[in-house]
């Protein structure tokens, strides 16, 4: 498939895009909680050794819930599902901010988190990815991972000025603020599905099925015509 300069600048302007979602993900789900932890267990009242329990819980969370959220993405696809998760993730860091006064509420946010970060991460960028790249994909998904990275150097210098001088849960009420104007807009109006490429697939696929239909065909005339001869 020859790509016009237009679909070529649109796949880098899809790929760009799910760099930059990629990191809002990482900073909300894996460096916001981690860099501010101390600040939440102190305001808790609680032993530093009770730090690493919300943030471990979300983890295993996560994984458990990436089997579902590939299924989900399978089946809803993937601009619906970074939409769904962005707009989850913007309403738990919201309560995360202003309503986590317990332990066990800050163990129930967790797994919440996980929950939509589940379906807003690397494995839908991936498949939008492989509905707009043909050659170059490799570079694509790089691209994406080099925004996991670059969020994990920039996001704790952002998050931790603000909670030097505002609080933890301000930090955390910045991270959702962040979701609520970029990441959901960017994932509403711009991260667009390819489907092209799977309708070529099928289309593809079906002369090869038309041509066994019709091999099928000819060995049940072939068959009617022995039958004939033998009467």
């Amino acid at each position: 498939m020859e790509l016009t300069a237009m679909t070529w600048e649109k796949k880098w302007q899809i790929a760009y895009l799910c760099a930059m979602l990629n990191s809002i993900h990482v900073a909300a789900f894996f460096m916001a909680p981690t860099v501010l932890m101390p600040l939440i267990i102190t305001s808790f009242h609680l032993t530093l050794a009770a730090a690493p329990i919300p943030i471990a819980v979300g983890k295993l969370a996560f994984v458990v819930f990436l089997i579902p959220g590939g299924q989900m993405l399978d089946y809803y696809g993937p601009q619906t599902c970074v939409l769904i998760g962005f707009s989850g993730l913007c309403v738990v860091m919201f309560c995360y901010a202003f309503f986590t006064n317990t332990f066990f509420e800050l163990l129930m946010i967790h797994v919440f988190m996980a929950l939509f970060a589940s379906i807003s991460g690397v494995p839908s960028y991936v498949v939008v990815l492989a509905q707009w790249f043909t050659s170059n994909i490799g570079v694509a998904i790089g691209l994406v991972i080099a925004g996991h990275s670059l969020s994990g150097v920039i996001s704790p210098f952002i998050l931790a000025h603000i909670a030097e001088f505002h609080g933890w849960r301000t930090a955390m009420f910045f991270v959702s603020v962040l979701i609520l104007f970029v990441a959901v807009p960017v994932s509403y109006f711009w991260l667009s599905e390819n489907r092209s490429i799977g309708e070529e697939n099928q289309t593809s696929q079906s002369p090869e099925k038309s041509s066994a239909h019709g091999d099928q065909k000819e060995h049940e005339h072939e068959h009617e015509h022995e039958d004939e001869h033998e009467d």
